[in-house]
């Protein structure tokens, strides 16, 4: 059902709310590990999924908490990114009083991402990518916070599902290509900024940068 506020054709898959918790030292669902990895979004469903259970997305079945043990630093340009890369660097700007709220892609015509805009608070920042496509945008709940990434590209990112702390789930683009996972290392830690490289056809590759939320550092 897609949500209020959300712009584009972005849908919007969620948990019921007796059901919602944030990932802590419970044990891991099937889906984490090696069987997991380099799978498609729809196999790592599956290998969460109980056959008893209704098709109903749980925090443990989705993003995954998705564990292939990625390594993160503090700061984003030192951080993993995925995707072969090259091309012009970008970066968001650190904004120490607002979370981030919303997340804008822009699609190019080829399926290939072109650009990406974060909202931190109210306000949006700019452009990081190439010019063109076709945006799409979630906007994000008061106090909900992204907290897991999946995606997929080849030679240009083709392919995102934001992940909150609230069991939703907003995909952007179509799945082809590498897939790649990014959660914090820290389970109070949500998405604080991104990074990457893009080029005149879209963005070659992209990382994130995780951190508390602004309500822990005030």
């Amino acid at each position: 059902m897609a949500q209020e506020g959300i712009k584009g054709p972005v849908a919007d898959i969620q948990v019921p709310k007796d059901r919602l918790r944030r990932p802590g030292k419970a044990p891991p669902p099937p889906c984490l590990g090696p069987r997991g990895q380099g799978r498609p979004l729809s196999e790592i469903v599956g290998l969460c999924y109980s056959p008893r259970e209704p098709l109903n997305l749980q925090p443990e079945a989705m993003l995954l908490w998705l564990t292939l043990a990625f390594l993160w630093s503090p700061t984003c340009w030192a951080q993993q990114k995925y995707g072969p890369g090259g091309g012009t660097y970008f970066s968001t700007s650190r904004d120490f009083q607002n979370d981030i709220t919303g997340i804008r892609v822009f699609i190019g015509p080829l399926g290939l991402i072109k650009s990406i805009q974060v909202r931190f608070g109210s306000s949006w920042s700019e452009k990081y990518g190439a010019p063109g496509g076709t945006p799409q945008e979630v906007i994000l709940l008061p106090e909900e916070h992204i907290t897991g990434i999946y995606g997929s590209y080849k030679n240009f990112l083709r392919h995102l599902v934001i992940y909150t702390d609230r069991g939703r789930l907003f995909p952007f683009g179509k799945e082809d290509g590498n897939t790649f996972i990014a959660f914090p290392d820290e389970s109070d830690k949500v998405l604080i900024g991104v990074c990457g490289h893009y080029k005149l056809l879209g963005i070659t590759s992209i990382g994130f940068e995780w951190g508390y939320p602004s309500f822990l550092n005030k």
